[in-house]
């Protein structure tokens, strides 16, 4: 750095600008790392091509500074300020801190609290009120929004500033304080994105929301400030962007090779290396973190470049000099921007285009003009737009010719793309070529060879109708028997003059080898979908587009209805019939057993449900399903085991779609079919069960809350998957005679069964247990089981399903626990992996998510990740099934109604503060603390906004009915105690008493019709009262009579 000094102060022009940035030390580390990383260094290269002399300088207050140290800076600072060259500040604060007042902007007992809580000492009092001068209109400030705060876990707190607590009047003030000394574009408002705790590293790390936009805005902010401070004229936006790249990494090639002291050997075996004969490897330089990597490179490129400039090695004249460094500016770890400057900068274009168009077979070279005529089209950094480029040029012949073609070609991918087809369309058959490109973008998986051929071969055919044609014509057309039309095939000439002209953008689909062809590129396929299909078109009516779209897909829907080849006949006949809306023919095909089997999966049919949403949702295929069994089973001969096997298989696809009931029916006949027809086949029965099992675990799913009225079927469940695993561990225990296949199947259903079992424990738990099992003896047996199954996922290197037993694991935990909130946490990173954010155990961990913000009172937080479950519930399993039904039923709750009419609120005070500072804003914790005390009082005034009269009215008259709910409680449970007392010694006086009860109970009838008068049938639920005493009098123990009724969500 001193070097860069003295080369600028030899310039009479130069101009120094010192820029100091603030913060607290026990926060905004991230901010501090990007400004370090993506700022500072692009605003340095900036900097340097204006001739001005940049210095930076990190102030951390807080941090308990030397105080020598300390002196210093201060020193610096008023210098600058006595001189007028005011100095530059990037100060980092949040919502939760303002502005850091000093003692004439605030009274003593604000600024003391933000001294002792903050640490700050009295030197840096004086640095912070440097940093925030009035009269500097160089202070930029960076304003985090603090709301993330309120939804970290006590561990993560401790790594922020807001959790020294200021109390609100304090933060206030501070925020006050800010708003009205800095205006306008001089406050940059930022949110974290997401705030996680890294166990590794022991620390939180952060991502900030639109990272690449803030950091474009605060550059852009601080070049106008700088040069508004030195009166320039503002830079330029038409520079070459790969030309600030070069000036920002020569600017860190010269200031990290300035600091290079001593390490003249090293520097010299790297350059004998650069400069020796070509080597087959690279070279590495290995150090530690701050070893100064960087530094030695960034001089040995320093070294290298004025060797080779002054020719003072001999054979290397003409070289170039290339460096790039990771870090010099945002976007320095891009391949591709690296490539794109290396090729500028070396001026190797002109070689690798001819080499390029040699590789397409044209035998002429372009001239270095055509060439940079061709790399200034702005389209040529697209690598495709070069290729498609190139080879539309390989087909001019005459020189002359070659640089009118290169100046004609579109800017756009798109627009030269479009430029190809029509080019093709003309040289290929036209409609034939119109029809084969069609035909291959509107397919589900690409095309066959044959299909292709078969499709094409009747040219009466290839043309949509146009939109004038009669009505009637176009009736007739659609419904015309595709059996009947004619089997001519596309001449193998034809196919030929098709198939060279398609060739360079087709290959083969996916990883199949079976010759299926498929556009190779995504942008060709758009550019077919707006040429052809009128996909994109302003200025084309929409019921135009989906005309055009509809006689392609009716084309392939006709074609595979007769295909004998099953797989294809899977891929894509449905997918069209589902385009078209063939209700009728898609629900038919759904019912051919063959189809079926082949859309059928154990764990979730989700293509074959949704095939079903769309031919006319759940009731029509249970109908149909039903029938189909039906038919099955009363024709002469039937396959017994094949029918057993579709009734497991039918009951399945009922249990995925939700319906229960008509599973379960289902299941018991195949129980009762196998065992009283098919000889109780252990490998069928150990399905079955399973299945048994999986019923009645996903029936208890849909309770809202967990209550000891579910043990009944909790038993039934358990009961089921303890003999599905003791079959199952037979199956395993025989390994020997099982094929390896097999044996893994049987360890994977295992693992699965063992998995549910211990869910099914732990809602057992939950739910207090009984006699038989107590709710410590099913947690215990529930951790066993979920041990075993994470160990057999392991094992066969299943990570989508461990990832679900390890949200099992955390079921199993202390609920709201962070140990629990950890397995999840763990569970979603595996399962984002494996299955995207998009699937079934997205949804369960969502709403298991949201279950533990719950129980810790963070309602906000719960209400986003429910949100999040009813919108992924939606997505995989369509808006009717009982899940969705379920998520979106709590978003309605009471407690989650007023979380979002409380944000809508915090959203538009948020719009309002900032146009006024003095606006306060609620806060998070506010929100969650008044959803915690939800009762009659909060509903009323959700119901009532600020009709103070109405609302106090309501509320004395609601005073009144609960203080008579609480007597008539109090008075039934002194009966019951009373009752319960007596019968041990008089048996027939209980009934006397029961009837008084009974008496009281009649009561509580009447108390509810005067109850629904009072609340006009809205907030207070009448009924609860009622089924509270009801259910008072029926309870034998008077210590549950007196419990509130449980309200903890069921996990899933």
């Amino acid at each position: 750095m001193a070097a860069k000094a003295d080369a600028v102060n030899s310039q009479s022009d130069v101009h120094k600008i010192s820029l100091f940035l603030t913060s607290h030390q026990d926060d905004f580390g991230r901010e501090r790392q990007i400004l370090k990383q993506e700022v500072f260094p692009d605003l340095q290269a900036w900097c340097e091509d204006k001739n001005i002399y940049l210095t930076v300088k990190d102030i951390r207050w807080g941090a308990y500074h030397n105080r020598h140290e300390l002196e210093d800076i201060i020193s610096t600072t008023q210098t600058l300020y006595y001189e007028s060259q005011l100095p530059f500040f990037i100060n980092l604060t949040g919502d939760s801190i303002g502005r850091v007042p000093c003692r004439d902007q605030a009274s003593d007992h604000v600024v003391n609290e933000y001294q002792q809580l903050l640490n700050i000492s009295p030197e840096e009092a004086y640095l912070i009120y440097s940093s925030h001068r009035e009269d500097n209109p160089n202070v930029l400030m960076l304003l985090r929004q603090d709301e993330f705060f309120s939804y970290l876990g006590e561990k993560e707190r401790e790594h922020f500033v807001p959790h020294r607590e200021l109390s609100r009047d304090s933060v206030c003030t501070g925020l006050n304080l800010l708003h009205s000394t800095f205006k306008g574009d001089r406050i940059i408002k930022y949110s974290y994105e997401a705030a996680d705790w890294n166990t590794e590293k022991h620390r939180v790390e952060v991502d900030i929301q639109e990272q690449q936009a803030l950091v474009s805005q605060i550059l852009q902010v601080l070049k106008q400030l700088i040069c508004s401070h030195l009166k320039l004229s503002p830079a330029s936006d038409d520079l070459d962007p790969y030309e600030l790249m070069r000036r920002a990494h020569h600017a860190f090639l010269s200031t990290r090779s300035a600091k290079v002291r001593g390490r003249e050997d090293l520097i010299e075996q790297i350059k004998v290396y650069c400069l020796g004969d070509a080597c087959e490897v690279p070279l590495l330089l290995l150090g530690g973190a701050g070893s100064g990597k960087s530094s030695i490179m960034a001089q040995t490129a320093h070294t290298l470049r004025d060797t080779v400039l002054k020719g003072l090695h001999p054979g290397n004249e003409g070289c170039t000099v290339f460096y790039h460094f990771v870090g010099a500016l945002p976007g320095s770890t891009s391949l591709a921007c690296m490539l794109h400057r290396m090729l500028k900068e070396l001026n190797i274009c002109f070689q690798i285009l001819n080499e390029l168009l040699e590789t397409h077979g044209y035998d002429k070279r372009l001239s270095q003009a055509q060439v940079q005529l061709l790399l200034s089209n702005k389209a040529s950094e697209n690598p495709l737009w070069l290729w498609v480029a190139c080879e539309e040029i390989c087909r001019i012949d005459s020189p002359e010719l070659l640089s009118e073609k290169i100046i004609s070609l579109p800017d756009g991918l798109l627009d030269l793309l479009e430029d190809v087809l029509s080019r093709l369309e003309s040289e290929a058959g036209g409609a034939l070529f119109v029809a084969a490109v069609c035909l291959l973008e509107v397919s589900s998986s690409g095309l066959l060879e044959d299909e292709m051929r078969q499709m094409l071969g009747k040219s009466s055919e290839l043309v949509p109708p146009s939109p004038f044609d009669e009505k009637e014509e176009k009736e007739s057309l659609e419904k015309e028997d595709s059996s009947e039309k004619s089997k001519k095939s596309l001449s193998s000439e034809s196919w030929s003059m098709l198939y060279k002209g398609l060739q360079p953008f087709l290959r083969p689909y996916g990883n199949r080898k079976d010759g299926r062809l498929d556009f190779y590129h995504r942008a060709l396929s758009k550019a077919v979908r707006r040429k052809y299909l009128k996909d994109g078109h302003e200025n084309v009516d929409r019921e135009e587009s989906q005309e055009l779209y509809h006689f392609w897909h009716q084309k392939l829907a006709d074609f595979f209805e007769n295909s004998s080849n099953l797989d294809r006949k899977t891929e894509e006949y449905m997918y069209h019939l589902s385009k078209i809306s063939d209700c009728s023919r898609l629900a038919s095909c759904l019912t051919d057993w063959n189809i079926m089997s082949r859309l059928y999966h154990a764990e979730y049919s989700s293509q074959l449900l949704g095939y079903w949403r769309d031919a006319g949702g759940t009731s029509l295929m249970i109908a149909s399903y039903k029938e189909a069994l039906a038919d099955m089973e009363s024709s002469l001969p039937c396959d017994e085991h094949f029918l057993a096997l579709c009734y497991e298989q039918v009951a399945r696809i009922f249990l995925q779609a939700g319906s229960y009931t008509e599973s379960l029916d289902l299941t018991t006949m195949a129980i009762k079919w196998e065992e009283k027809e098919l000889g109780n086949r252990p490998d069928r029965m150990v399905e079955l069960y399973g299945l048994m099992s999986e019923i009645y675990d996903e029936k208890l799913k849909l309770n809202d809350f967990v209550s000891p009225t579910q043990l009944p079927d909790l038993r039934k469940t358990i009961s089921y998957g303890r003999k599905s695993i003791s079959l199952r561990e037979k199956f395993t225990d025989n390994s020997s005679v099982l094929s390896p296949e097999r044996l893994a199947y049987h360890k994977f259903k295992l693992g699965m069964s063992l998995m549910k079992l211990a869910f099914s424990l732990e809602s057992w738990e939950a739910c207090g247990g009984d006699m038989d099992m107590t709710g410590d003896e099913a947690l215990a047996e529930g951790n066993k089981h979920i041990d075993a199954a994470m160990v057999i996922f392991e094992q066969l290197q299943d990570s989508g399903h461990y990832a679900e037993a390890l949200m099992t694991k955390g079921v199993l935990a202390k609920r709201g626990s962070d140990q629990q909130l950890e397995h999840y946490n763990k569970a979603m990173d595996i399962c984002r992996q494996v299955y995207g954010d998009h699937s079934l155990l997205t949804s369960r961990l969502y709403i298991n998510i949201g279950i533990v913000y719950e129980d810790n009172q963070n309602f906000v937080l719960a209400f986003d990740y429910f949100k999040k479950w009813a919108r992924v519930s939606e997505m995989v399993l369509g808006p009717e099934h009982p899940k969705t039904l379920r998520a979106k039923g709590v978003l309605k709750e009471p407690r989650y109604s007023l979380v979002s009419q409380r944000l809508r609120q915090r959203e538009e005070q948020q719009e309002e503060a900032g146009n006024d500072g003095g606006n306060r804003v609620v806060s998070i914790d506010a929100i969650n603390e008044e959803v915690e005390r939800l009762a009659s009082r909060e509903v009323s005034m959700v119901t009532y906004g600020n009709n103070e009269d109405e609302f106090n009215e309501r509320n004395e008259a609601e005073g009144e009915a609960l203080q008579v709910s609480e007597d008539l409680q109090q008075a039934i449970n002194d009966l019951l105690q009373r009752a319960l007392g007596e019968l041990e010694i008089r048996e027939h006086q209980a009934d006397d008493l029961l009837g008084r009860v009974e008496e009281q109970i009649q009561q509580a009838g009447n108390l509810r019709v005067t109850l629904n008068v009072m609340n006009n049938e809205e907030n207070i639920d009448s009924n609860i009262l009622s089924e509270n005493l009801i259910n008072l009098a029926l309870n034998n123990s008077n210590e549950e009579a007196n419990e509130e009724p449980e309200d903890e969500h069921q996990s899933e």
